[in-house]
């Protein structure tokens, strides 16, 4: 935590719509619920999947909030890179990279204040680990994904001026443990074509987004973990081109932190080698 030169600004639509005027409103930019880029088929002993992944869900801000309710920015679109290899024909082993930016993210609450220039993009780095195995001769699949991924989470904190403006009086980056837990299942009615569903329990944050007390930092703490059910369509571009494109629709379940659209998705764009 970083003390900062009081910066005085009347932010437009702080004052409109149901929002208590507490005297402090933080907030935060945390990850959304997104699907990982692994589906549950291994890629295979001695392989490598290398992947461009882009995310996106929305999020519907809600029109009142209380004394004590999250203030929250949720990204609607994220974008990331991963590698995945096969160390034996059930096990994969890789990285995992995702970030967002306060200008692809939506509030979760009318009220809820910004993020300064210096302490408005969220990202998070970590392993991944895939298990799984193939079945009647690689027609079906099925498989459990764990990853950990190590997320810088940026907050600030905003004081109710005289004026009835807010002024910015700290900010800073909290450090988390972002996980995703998943499990899938699926076929091949093509050898060129996967389907599959699954489900992926994931981090969620919530922090103390409007007070009249005064706290230390952000207030960030871990919640119940989020819920999202999937499934998706993996399809391998033609045997000229080692390329693949996996298509990922979820269904985001609302939290204490957000309610979202019933309906995301995640596309992902790579080679296998």
């Amino acid at each position: 935590m970083r003390k900062r030169v009081v910066w005085v600004v009347l932010v437009a639509g702080l004052l409109a719509g149901c929002a208590p005027m507490t005297q402090y409103r933080r907030s935060a930019l945390t990850p959304a619920p997104s699907a990982p880029a692994w589906h549950g088929e291994p890629v295979g002993a001695q392989r490598v999947e290398l992947g461009a992944q882009m995310s996106g869900r929305v999020v519907e801000e809600r029109l009142v909030a209380e004394v004590g309710d999250p203030a929250l920015w949720i990204p609607t679109f994220e974008v990331g890179a991963t590698v995945m290899g096969g160390i034996t024909d059930w096990l994969d082993l890789g990285g995992v990279f995702q970030y967002s930016h306060v200008e692809m993210a939506t509030p979760n609450v009318v009220g809820t204040p910004p993020l300064p220039g210096d302490a408005n993009d969220v990202w998070s780095l970590g392993p991944q680990i895939g298990m799984g195995g193939k079945f009647l001769d690689g027609k079906l699949f099925a498989g459990g994904y764990l990853a950990l991924q190590y997320v810088a989470l940026p907050w600030a904190t905003w004081e109710l001026q005289s004026d009835r403006s807010y002024a910015l009086v700290d900010s800073g980056f909290d450090q988390g443990l972002l996980y995703r837990i998943g499990a899938f299942f699926g076929g091949r009615p093509d050898p060129l074509v996967a389907l599959y569903a699954g489900l992926v329990v994931t981090s969620s944050w919530v922090n103390i987004g409007f007070s009249d007390e005064e706290a230390s930092g952000s207030t960030l703490e871990q919640d119940v973990p989020s819920l999202l059910p999937l499934v998706g369509a993996h399809l391998d571009l033609g045997p000229y081109a080692p390329l693949f494109l996996r298509s990922t629709m979820t269904f985001p379940i609302d939290s204490a932190a957000a309610d979202y659209f019933p309906i995301g998705w995640d596309v992902s764009l790579g080679v296998k080698l």
